[in-house]
């Protein structure tokens, strides 16, 4: 049975974890801590180091870099869980979701746990040649402008390091792990296993009131990975690929 660690930075966020661990413990073997990245570094970095798991999900909120935190230290895949303190879960999903390439964060939707276990079902029933084969999901019309035709070579160009092969698509496909681009509401696809990437122009990305449109996509559901950061899905991919043979 796979190990999964779920973390969380306080006790107040139990009406969160506890529906989440008591699902999750239905198909794996689950270990909960209430560890602080703030209050408890030290108490963190131990328990990363001396436990086994094949999976964390984390989840905080308010300043929430405990996800964060926790995917720059270890190999396996983590989620997170914006808890909604304040602003209905914004600055809690914005810290989780806009991770630097590199140290990839799948975001659950904003105070989301119910589709953790399905979505962790559905990636181990993968089979191992869906995880190399990428399909770029975008409408036509976005996929003419220059700012998605740079994000999609960017994007080709880190999937031949892993092994990976890309193709771009207006729909989901099957016998493919899905990346879909979100530049719209209707984009997004809740009801499929797949991952969101927002795919917007810069003029848009500098204009902060915009992230509000981004953090209402995201409430829809489905899991999320930052703005024009699809490098970070791949990876993401990768490292699930991982858990599903385990």
């Amino acid at each position: 049975m796979k190990k999964i660690s779920i973390l969380f930075g306080s006790e107040s966020d139990k009406p969160t974890y506890e529906p989440l661990k008591n699902d999750l413990e239905k198909d794996y073997s689950v270990d909960l801590q209430i560890i602080s990245a703030h209050r408890n570094p030290d108490e963190l970095e131990k328990y990363l180091k001396q436990s086994e798991y094949d999976l964390i999900v984390a989840g905080a909120g308010l300043a929430a870099h405990l996800p964060g935190v926790i995917a720059s230290k270890v190999k396996v895949p983590v989620i997170g869980i914006p808890v909604d303190s304040y602003w209905g879960g914004l600055d809690s999903f914005a810290s989780i979701v806009q991770m630097p390439f590199g140290v990839p964060v799948i975001s659950s939707a904003p105070g989301s746990t119910k589709d953790v276990r399905k979505f962790l079902n559905e990636i181990e029933k993968m089979k191992s040649e869906k995880f190399n084969n990428i399909n770029l999901v975008l409408s036509e019309t976005v996929a003419n402008y220059e700012y998605a035709a740079n994000e999609i070579n960017r994007t080709k160009k880190y999937a031949t390091q892993l092994e990976m092969v890309v193709e771009t698509h207006p729909k989901v496909k099957e016998g493919f792990f899905n990346i879909v681009y979100v530049s719209k509401s209707d984009d997004v696809q809740c009801d499929k296993t797949v991952l969101h990437v927002p795919l917007l122009d810069k003029s848009i990305c500098k204009d902060p009131h915009k992230f509000s449109d981004f953090f209402t996509w995201a409430t829809k559901g489905g899991f999320w990975i930052g703005t024009n950061n699809t490098r970070n899905a791949l990876l993401s991919i990768y490292k699930l690929k991982t858990f599903a043979r385990a």
